[in-house]
């Protein structure tokens, strides 16, 4: 053969490999859309444990009377998402959320308190948690005869150490098997899985806590659930089957320039986050029709989000991210205005009573970490950490008189 036609061979065969290996890292259906991963030796496990924990002894006698009481927190469920349609028949409106970080969020859900005063939080690295005289929720329910349960998606939350396990007969979060999943959180499927044998196990009456993460990152563009629009594999983060997550890094760079991404990769999170919903949808779903006809069940988002995905750019809240998708069933809420009025209203409704209030009400919401102060008044003004207000006389006079009331309320928790 001579050295021409060797040379012809070998440049035909190097552009076809360029070309298959284009092919294969672009091709959506090879790398963008994912299987839906089902690790069924981790579901086996889920099943022992659940069974496990019912069968510890609980420390107080339980014995309350009444339908279930759900709590379903949503994280990253936004006001623009487009509706589930596994709560069509719940009663709908928006509350503000108490925190731009989810897990603070949470904490107000359990606790009734604002993030200056439960003071769970977690940053670089570090967690703070309930100091010893807060007692949510969950605890005076328990008191009260209640059987107690949660289960939490999130993995990197510790319990022991944010004081979230508090009051809970049962609690299965960050103790889960790991399973196969590269997910910084469990599958809404398994959490449900678990959820569903919680509640409909025998005993006295319930309040159940459901935390599911599959609106955060990564979205999962699962099979069978992917709609119209843009799909560009290199946009979407890690996770999943396939690792392209370049292109994701280059954007959220931009981001944090406070540059506007590429049209391509916010369309390819949009597409990505809308099939992660359909998914949830369909998995909520599934676990609502399985309830009694007469669960109490609400259904709330965390925190609100700056971009598609809850990229957390910086962890300041806009007005638009406020506000966050409320949804109730089988109730009377009354007319909640935030999270942390939203526990207060379910411990009226459920009859117990304990629950304590900061010493200063204010229509801002309040972020704490580590003794960084952002106050947002109004939704239009900003107390600095130095607790220095824009907006003039009246608004300094609002945001003096509320940091007094944080210094207050933690000399009263101490």
């Amino acid at each position: 053969m001579s050295s021409k036609l060797i040379r012809l061979l070998l440049g035909t065969a190097f552009c076809t490999a360029a070309a298959l290996a284009v092919f294969w890292a672009r091709h959506p259906n090879r790398v963008a859309v994912q299987p839906w991963i089902q690790d069924e030796e981790a579901q086996a496990d889920d099943q022992v444990q659940l069974a496990e924990a019912l069968l510890s002894p609980t420390p107080v006698s339980q014995d309350a009377e009444g339908p279930l009481l759900v709590l379903i927190v949503l994280d990253g469920w936004n006001v623009d998402d487009a509706p589930l349609s596994s709560l069509d028949s719940f009663e709908s409106s928006q509350i503000r959320a108490c925190s731009p970080n989810g897990l603070s969020a949470q904490a107000c859900l359990l606790s009734g308190l604002p993030p200056h005063a439960h003071r769970v939080y977690r940053q670089k690295g570090k967690q703070g948690g309930f100091p010893a005289l807060v007692k949510p929720l969950p605890s005076l329910l328990s008191e009260a005869g209640w059987r107690t349960h949660a289960v939490v998606a999130e993995r990197d939350v510790r319990p022991s150490r944010t004081g979230l396990k508090r009051g809970f007969d049962v609690f299965l979060g960050d103790d889960l098997k790991r399973g196969e999943e590269s997910l910084p959180y469990v599958q809404g499927d398994r959490v449900l899985a678990l959820a569903s044998g919680l509640a409909q196990s025998a005993g006295a009456r319930q309040f159940l806590y459901v935390h599911l993460a599959d609106g955060r990152l990564p979205w999962i563009p699962r099979t069978g659930l992917v709609g119209a629009g843009t799909l560009e594999a290199r946009y979407l983060p890690q996770g999943g089957t396939r690792v392209r997550s370049s292109g994701f890094r280059e954007q959220r760079r931009r981001l944090n320039r406070q540059e506007a991404p590429a049209p391509e990769a916010l369309e390819t999170w949009l597409t990505a986050r809308a099939a992660d919903w359909r998914f949830l949808d369909a998995q909520l779903g599934l676990f609502l029709e399985a309830l009694p006809p007469d669960a109490q069940v609400v259904v709330v988002g965390s925190v609100g989000i700056e971009l598609p995905g809850q990229l957390e750019i910086g962890g300041t809240m806009v007005p638009q991210t406020i506000q966050v998708p409320l949804a109730w069933k089988g109730m009377d809420l009354g007319a909640p205005q935030r999270q942390d009025d939203l526990t207060h209203a379910l411990a009226e409704l459920a009859q117990v009573q304990g629950l304590r209030r900061p010493s200063v009400q204010d229509s801002g919401v309040v972020e704490q970490h580590r003794g960084d102060l952002n106050l947002l008044i109004d939704d239009a003004y900003r107390v600095d950490p130095d607790g220095l207000a824009e907006g003039g006389p009246d608004i300094q006079a609002r945001a003096d008189a509320w940091l007094e009331g944080v210094d207050r309320d933690k000399e009263l928790l101490r």
